[in-house]
């Protein structure tokens, strides 16, 4: 396509909303529309819509059920955390590799390999947010807990996720 066609204004629009900066002169090139004011919907506009998870249907319209924002973020979160590498097909790679711990004794050393785990999939699968901390713990009942920090990149909001994991030990 060709210099300031629509394809590359679509792109050069984005870049300019993520990064919080308009081009020269207030538009895009070749476009017809005016400055970019970037408040807090088109923020959150970047976050996202998709299927809720669990998946279910919206009873007042009767379509499929929808997650946005903030909320998306979440559920996302779950998804990677709660899928296997290698069980997604065509994406052998997504997903978290705690489950390789799932019989492991309920050990510091293994809350650590937890924590990274998390840290490094959700850095990867996940690029809205930043991770800011991951903690673990055992506990005396021989579970895992973990405690997850995370930024939203485009609003700056600061998030917070508690998950108790249950092990072999």
């Amino acid at each position: 396509m060709v210099a300031g066609g629509r394809r590359g204004w679509l792109w050069k629009r984005r870049s300019d909303l993520r990064y919080g900066t308009a081009p020269a002169g207030g538009r895009a090139p070749g476009s017809a529309c005016g400055p970019v004011e970037l408040g807090d919907a088109v923020r959150k506009e970047f976050l996202g819509r998709g299927w809720k998870f669990p998946f279910q249907f919206d009873t007042a319209t009767g379509g499929v059920a929808m997650s946005e924002y903030e909320q998306n973020i979440k559920e996302n979160i779950s998804v990677i955390l709660g899928t296997k590498p290698g069980e997604r097909q065509k994406l052998y790679e997504f997903g978290c590799a705690i489950h390789e711990l799932m019989f492991a004794p309920a050990t510091r050393v293994t809350a650590t390999m937890i924590a990274g785990k998390i840290k490094s999939s959700l850095a990867r699968w996940e690029p809205r947010i930043e991770v800011t901390t991951v903690d673990a713990w055992p506990d005396q009942a021989g579970t895992i807990k973990v405690h997850v920090e995370y930024k939203i990149r485009t609003t700056l909001s600061e998030e917070e996720l508690f998950l108790l994991l249950s092990t072999g030990g």
